[in-house]
């Protein structure tokens, strides 16, 4: 389940339980400004936990080799956006350049991702589909990922299948193999993920997104979408000028008593 729509379902309740007792209890303005501040404080913490970062260990790649999780994660968020994220503690996993790449989708609104287009930075050597035979699910590894989540449900022998994982093939490589595309099957949605890995012992900076291919969905279109973090913040801000003005009015009718 995502967390967003977590957050902004628990907010929206509390949202409407405070109006409710507001109206029919007349709730002090000390009490309303406690209140406020609590929902603000909610609100900033649902915004930072829609928007966190990945942590390591990345756990979308299983233990290959010297590795214990992805050496670099391609990370989609909540928003559509693609960061590109390095575990240090992760070198190459057969110990001279090879590596292991996860891909998280968190993203639900963005539809199924199909397929991505990935490049090297110029001048990367090896190239990063300079295939030779040692990828993650050949089997010569100790440990070798589960042979289900390889191809076919079994180590390779070949490539670019021993590079490849069972939701995860490479097409379209380019002729000085620094480029090429991630085809998905099944595609990826929001909360799930997939890993492969490549040629040469790659950084975050040495690696670049160029497509990302995406079925269309009715979540993209029809209705307005926002963010979470300005649905979040616009109730705060709402109520906080409600009692501005109820103590304001409070103020002139202590003005007419007197």
């Amino acid at each position: 389940m995502n967390l967003q729509y977590i957050h902004i379902n628990t907010y929206f309740t509390f949202l409407l339980y405070y109006t409710e007792i507001n109206t029919n209890m007349k709730i002090s303005t000390s009490l309303s400004i406690a209140m406020i501040t609590a929902l603000l404080a909610f609100s900033l913490i649902s915004i930072k936990a829609v928007n966190a970062t990945p942590s390591t260990p990345f756990k979308q790649c299983p233990p290959v080799g010297q590795n214990t999780g992805c050496a670099i994660l391609i990370w989609i968020d909540s928003n559509g956006s693609v960061t590109i994220l390095s575990d240090n503690s992760q070198g190459p996993y057969d110990g001279v350049e090879d590596t292991l790449v996860g891909v998280q989708d968190d993203c639900t609104k963005c539809g199924v991702i199909t397929s991505i287009v990935i490049s090297a930075t110029s001048g990367t050597y090896p190239p990063i589909f300079y295939l030779d035979v040692d990828g993650a699910c050949s089997g010569i590894y100790s440990p070798n990922p589960p042979q289900a989540s390889c191809p076919g449900g079994a180590f390779a022998t070949a490539d670019p299948q021993d590079y490849e994982s069972n939701n995860v093939t490479f097409s379209g490589i380019s002729s000085d193999q620094n480029t090429g595309t991630l085809n998905f099957n099944p595609g990826l949605t929001g909360g799930t993920h997939a890993w492969f890995s490549l040629e040469n012992s790659l950084s975050s900076t040495q690696l670049n997104i160029q497509t990302i291919s995406t079925t269309a969905t009715t979540q993209t279109t029809g209705v307005p979408e926002f963010p979470a973090s300005t649905l979040l913040m616009i109730g705060p801000l709402a109520l906080m000028l409600a009692v501005l003005i109820r103590m304001r009015k409070e103020r002139a009718a202590t003005k007419l008593e007197a």
